[in-house]
């Protein structure tokens, strides 16, 4: 009996600890990479994502740019399961017409 207590208790902090900020950019870098391979018209493996900011990222790659930020309350959710599945990004500047980055 104690032990289904403790160990039901230990499911429910972790469950309650939230997501930690690296897990978070694995996730994020994951979703820019992929909108990024949309919008370029470019293999994932082909672009770079860098961290700008606390919940913003550059995209580069096939010669084009561009950054991304969460558009959705769920990307700044302390769960996990919540900025996995239900996080949108978007570009807040990409233009596919442009030029190749200096």
């Amino acid at each position: 009996m104690k032990i289904t207590i403790i160990g039901s208790l230990l499911i429910l902090l972790t469950a309650c600890a939230g997501i930690s900020p690296q897990r978070y950019n694995e996730i994020m870098t994951a979703k820019v990479k992929e909108r990024a391979a949309f919008d370029f018209q470019c293999k994932k493996e082909n672009i770079t994502v860098q961290k700008i900011g606390i919940t913003s990222f550059g995209a580069i790659g096939c010669g084009k740019k561009a950054s991304y930020v969460g558009i959705t309350g769920k990307c700044t959710s302390t769960y996990e399961s919540h900025v996995e599945d239900y996080c949108e990004i978007a570009s807040d500047n990409f233009d596919p017409n442009q030029s190749k980055p200096k």
